[in-house]
């Protein structure tokens, strides 16, 4: 399952310092920070005097990687409408599964380019193998209200509001599985952090998108 990227919020979550002022706890920082940014929407007070960002530009981007979550959800679970309100539960649902995000963020060493590589170990969740196993019986459930040719006939508006009523359906599911959900094997990982042409030091991209692809299990 290939995710939607989440790159572009690493723009926010930049150090600038000169090459001098770099060193491996302070590279380890930084990533424990922008993933605590970005899953937690908490990467703590010191984080601040690090990064090119305000608490605000935090909370923007919390929020924006809650929103690419919710549109992955959609891609995965074939909901062909996104609305703002559905998006905006779909997000918040990702919030609550979030919160038990799990990774350890392991001491940096400097490679012999000046860049640091910073070890992660991320534990996924197990939630959306859950949710494909008890699924059947919500979306069952759901369709059993409507006819093929019921759903062949309607007007787009119509379809709309069946496809939310789907999406609602699996979001209800996710829900319900969240107190049951665990851990699987640990995946360790390794996170490059680099100094960027504006002397900017930055989480390599396809390094994080790996890291992001492990924290939630897609079956």
């Amino acid at each position: 399952m290939k995710k939607l990227a989440l790159a572009p919020l690493l723009l926010a979550l930049a150090l600038l310092l000169t090459a001098c002022g770099v060193g491996g706890a302070v590279a380890s920082r930084l990533v424990q920070g922008n993933l605590d940014a970005i899953y937690f929407g908490e990467p703590g007070e010191d984080y601040f005097e690090l990064v090119n960002a305000t608490p605000e530009d935090i909370e923007e981007t919390y929020q924006q990687g809650m929103e690419v979550e919710a549109q992955t959800f959609a891609y995965y679970y074939s909901v062909d409408y996104l609305p703002d309100d559905l998006l905006a539960e779909i997000a918040d649902m990702y919030k609550q599964i979030y919160q038990s995000a799990k990774y350890e963020v392991g001491t940096a060493s400097e490679l012999s380019d000046g860049s640091y590589a910073v070890p992660v170990t991320v534990y996924p969740l197990n939630i959306l193998e859950l949710v494909n196993e008890r699924g059947a019986e919500y979306t069952e459930a759901y369709n059993a209200q409507f006819t093929d040719g019921q759903i062949a006939s309607m007007t787009e508006e119509e379809y709309m509001e069946y496809d939310a009523g789907w999406a609602r359906t699996i979001v209800q599911c996710c829900l319900d599985c969240i107190p049951d959900m665990d851990y699987m094997e640990p995946e360790s990982l390794v996170i490059q952090v680099a100094q960027d042409s504006d002397g900017y030091w930055r989480m390599n991209e396809d390094d994080f998108a790996a890291f992001d692809a492990a924290v939630i299990y897609y079956p």
